[in-house]
């Protein structure tokens, strides 16, 4: 067909113009488009954000649940405790009474009761006439602290009841900030002179572990409530028990499995510190399934591979977790004999491999860390391999109501100093898979 008119030719400045709005109609879609993926994100981070704090919320909520449900169950055990043997942490009701008298005074700090209370209770008016005295700083200038010199240094030597690592080390009490261990590396000799002879003469020789002692804190946060004059009892064996529990934690984390670094006390824990004798895994035993599956092969290797006068001066112990333990547990060696030996005690059963006890951590390598060159578990002389030092003034027991007060809640602060150290590092072996 015939065109009807002539088409006029577009000039290069209108076909550039053309080709810009092009592009600027493109980049305005792709903005739009950036903003609308944005603004979707932004929503998701939000909602994402907005969960995490009802979880979070909803734990808070569970964890003061579960304090509070403690804290009845000491105030059923022990609110009305008139008579009887006193079963708990305290020897006694009078112990218990006065120290919980004692915290009620920190809190609370009615003069008036407390002198009553002095009057009526020799062993509470000793506990604050000895060792009460304000503080300042961030708990305020109301805090008050008090060093029970005849209960708290109690929690120290119970810890071993909760946790494993401080039954089975060297406790040295220390007199100072610092101060230093004195250990014998070896003794006399015998000698057989002949007659008319003298014996050639023999020293024994000593080496020194120094300790820097560091603050362990703990602070918890207990609703006002619970500081009455009739739950006295069950206020001092709630706080004491939960002190327990988390001294006994953070030292069995920090002596098995601490890094040396000042979140951990600077505490080199026994996984973490290399010991001078290691047994390494046949080439391609590079798991931890695997090295147990060798049964008695490399056990009995770690048991000759540490040397005759740790297993002479102490009681070496098999270190382990739980899930490693799992592996031995019902295997049977080479004359159909079970690896892993149960004795019944009156504290339950004990489990021992080649005689010597198991100890189990849960900060010990698990299954999870299977991989080449790792440690799976230790045997150790743990009284000749490591020591915990601790302040012989004992702890002080800390209190605030200006960190809480708005909430009813007053801080208690538990605060000692102690140190960690490794002794002897022949006195452990370390059992590593393969490195390939």
């Amino acid at each position: 067909m015939a065109k009807t008119a002539l088409e006029t030719p577009k000039s290069p400045q209108e076909e550039g113009l053309e080709s810009l709005v092009a592009d600027m109609a493109k980049i305005v879609k792709r903005h739009d488009q950036a903003l609308n993926e944005l603004a979707e994100n932004d929503r998701k981070d939000i909602a994402e954000q907005a969960r995490k704090i009802a979880e979070l919320s909803d734990k808070v909520e569970r964890t003061q649940s579960d304090i509070l449900e403690r804290f009845r169950g000491f105030v059923d055990r022990y609110a009305n405790s008139t008579g009887g043997p006193h079963v708990g942490f305290f020897p006694d009701h009078e112990s218990a009474r006065a120290f919980g008298r004692a915290c009620i005074a920190l809190v609370r700090k009615n003069t008036a009761k407390i002198e009553q209370w002095k009057q009526e209770d020799p062993l509470f008016a000793r506990m604050c006439d000895a060792s009460t005295a304000s503080i300042s700083g961030d708990t305020g200038e109301d805090g008050d602290f008090i060093r029970v010199e005849s209960v708290v240094p109690g929690i120290l030597r119970t810890v071993e009841n909760f946790g494993v690592f401080e039954r089975n080390v060297r406790v040295v009490p220390l007199g100072s900030q610092d101060g230093g261990l004195i250990r014998r590396t070896s003794g006399l000799a015998v000698r057989f002179p002949q007659l008319g002879q003298a014996p050639a003469e023999s020293k024994p020789k000593f080496g020194k572990t120094n300790f820097s002692l560091t603050v362990w804190a703990v602070l918890a946060i207990a609703e006002n409530s619970m500081f009455q004059d009739n739950l006295v009892i069950a206020l001092a064996e709630f706080i004491v028990s939960e002190l327990q529990l988390a001294l006994a934690e953070g030292t069995d984390q920090f002596g098995f499995a601490g890094d040396g670094s000042d979140a951990h006390g600077r505490v080199t824990g026994f996984f973490n510190y290399t010991p001078s004798n290691i047994v390494i895994a046949d080439v391609g035993d590079n798991t931890f399934a695997k090295v147990a599956a060798k049964n008695m092969h490399y056990l009995a290797k770690c048991f000759g591979a540490l040397p005759e006068k740790h297993h002479q001066t102490g009681v070496p112990s098999w270190v382990m977790s739980r899930s490693i333990f799992a592996l031995y547990l019902g295997v049977l060696d080479t004359t159909n004999q079970p690896i892993v030996h149960m004795i019944s005690t009156a504290e339950g059963p004990v489990f021992r491999i080649m005689g010597y006890p198991i100890v189990l951590t849960s900060f010990a390598p698990t299954i999870a860390d299977s991989g080449v060159s790792k440690t799976m578990l230790g045997l150790s002389s743990l009284r000749n391999a490591f020591a915990i030092a601790n302040h012989a003034a004992g702890a002080e027991l800390r209190s605030s109501d200006q960190v809480k007060w708005l909430e009813l809640e007053t801080a208690l602060m538990l605060h000692i100093r102690r140190d960690i150290k490794p002794l002897e590092k022949d006195a452990t072996v370390w059992l590593q898979t393969a490195g390939s």
